[in-house]
């Protein structure tokens, strides 16, 4: 995975958790648009990324 600046992340083998939000419209019985909302900040330490 691609960092800040474009530094190589290595994968750290190690599970986490992070809560997250969809929203979506639809038309038609169908997606249109979705947005997803999360923490980054709270995703970069368990991955092994800098703040």
């Amino acid at each position: 995975m691609k960092g800040f600046g474009g530094r190589m992340i290595q994968p750290p083998n190690k599970k986490f958790r992070i809560e997250f939000c969809t929203v979506a419209h639809w038309k038609g019985g169908k997606i249109t648009e979705e947005r997803l909302f999360y923490d980054l900040m709270g995703m970069t330490g368990p991955i092994g990324a800098p703040p």
